[in-house]
């Protein structure tokens, strides 16, 4: 038996949720908060999962050429863009913090952070920063 199709109605309000998920993960970015990030990652994650599934089989034959349909994929392209800056953000935090991270261990710039054999290559123990 086919599964319904599920109403375009109800998969722009799933949208609107992830866009407003992706909103809030740019505000746990802007303010640093890496518990909401850890939170608000979770939810994106349960969100796209279900739009996936949402989204498979049946849903754009039955829906495209309509102009709720042509909204759909304006606010879907939205999300996409959202979270693309979101993960630049993401990686810009990560690449700062390594810096300092190297920086503080008087590490060399652009050593790896893992090396051949895949282990996280290891600051030594401890070093001194006021060090002449």
């Amino acid at each position: 038996m086919a599964r319904p199709v599920p109403r375009l109605e109800d998969l722009q309000k799933s949208v609107d949720s992830l866009l407003g998920i992706l909103k809030e993960e740019s505000d746990a970015l802007a303010g640093d908060d890496l518990r909401q990030l850890a939170s608000v990652s979770d939810q994106k994650r349960a969100m796209l999962e279900s739009l996936i599934e949402f989204a498979e089989g049946e849903l754009k034959s039955a829906h495209e050429g309509s102009p709720d349909w042509e909204n759909f994929v304006e606010s879907l392209s939205e999300c996409k863009r959202r979270n693309m800056i979101n993960g630049a953000s993401m990686t810009a935090m990560a690449q700062s913090r390594q810096e300092a991270l190297r920086v503080l261990y008087g590490q060399e710039g652009g050593s790896e952070d893992y090396g051949s054999d895949g282990q996280l290559n290891q600051p030594p123990p401890s070093r001194n920063l006021g060090k002449v």
